[in-house]
């Protein structure tokens, strides 16, 4: 079994990025079966929560962090790519958003308006959740 630090962390990340996942779909991508990591989920009651179709939640979700290339030019591909595989960022259930951003980053206007819409659109999206949940940016 792996070691239970790396186990939290490697399932915290799969929920972060895909919140309502069954653990036979975690499978894959921690290289554990599915009682050793559902043993694991089920004794750390108060990281992990399942509801009745047994998907699987983090009770109260971490910081999510996206991270730029560095030393280039950073467009919307760019952009869009850092995102991609963070999928469903609206309707997740992540409380801080952390952008980081190199140094000497060079954003161009059309990446620019596209973190500026997505900031936007997260603080609105949150902010009128039935579960009052609000995301930090």
């Amino acid at each position: 079994m792996a070691p239970a630090n790396n186990l939290k962390s490697q399932i915290e990340n799969i929920l972060i990025n895909t919140p309502g996942i069954k653990s036979k779909a975690m499978v894959k991508d921690i290289g554990l079966s599915k009682k050793e990591i559902n043993s694991f989920l089920y004794n750390h009651p108060k990281i992990f929560r399942i509801d009745d179709s047994y998907c699987w939640y983090l009770c109260q979700p971490s910081q999510l962090v996206i991270k730029f290339e560095s030393n280039c030019w950073i467009d919307s591909v760019k952009f869009e790519n850092a995102l991609i595989e963070h999928n469903n960022l609206l309707d997740s259930d992540i409380t801080k958003l952390v952008f980081v951003i190199p140094v000497k980053y060079h954003f161009l206007l059309d990446a620019s308006t596209k973190l500026l819409a997505l900031c936007n659109q997260l603080i609105l999206n949150k902010s009128n959740c039935s579960h009052g949940k609000k995301t930090k940016i």
